[in-house]
């Protein structure tokens, strides 16, 4: 009889960690759906955000519903040396939040026409006046 107990109580014990695992597992699962979802969203949000910005039409902050969730950016001021600091946030409906934080130059230094191109550069040309 103790030996019909053991082998119950090791079958049931293999049987929980089994099942503990496939809750885990599927856990894991949807919580790598909804993180690949959340940088999807955050893809195709900085993509129409370049457009937009390219063409002049961003503002400080603004967001917009995309397909399985929803994408804003915000815009803080100019920084020294002329960049800008812009922050992504990706949401989907599961509370996932995807932040993505980059810098844009807004100032360009002029360009000088005494500096010699890239191919004089190697050949190594040099203008002598």
């Amino acid at each position: 009889m103790p030996l019909v107990l053991i082998i119950g109580f090791l079958c049931s014990s293999y049987v929980g960690a089994q099942a503990l695992l496939l809750v885990t597992e599927v856990k894991m699962f949807a919580a790598y759906q909804s993180s690949h979802q959340a940088t999807l969203i955050l893809k195709a949000g900085e993509k129409r955000w370049w457009q937009l910005y390219e063409s002049g039409q961003t503002t400080m902050a603004d967001e917009w519903e995309v397909t399985g969730g929803r994408f804003r950016y915000t815009m803080t001021g100019t920084y020294g040396e002329g960049y800008q600091a812009v922050n992504f946030f990706a949401e989907t409906g599961e509370d996932i939040i995807l932040q993505h934080r980059f810098h844009v130059k807004t100032e360009f230094p002029p360009e000088e026409e005494d500096e010699p191109t890239i191919s004089e550069r190697k050949e190594g040309k040099k203008d002598s006046d």
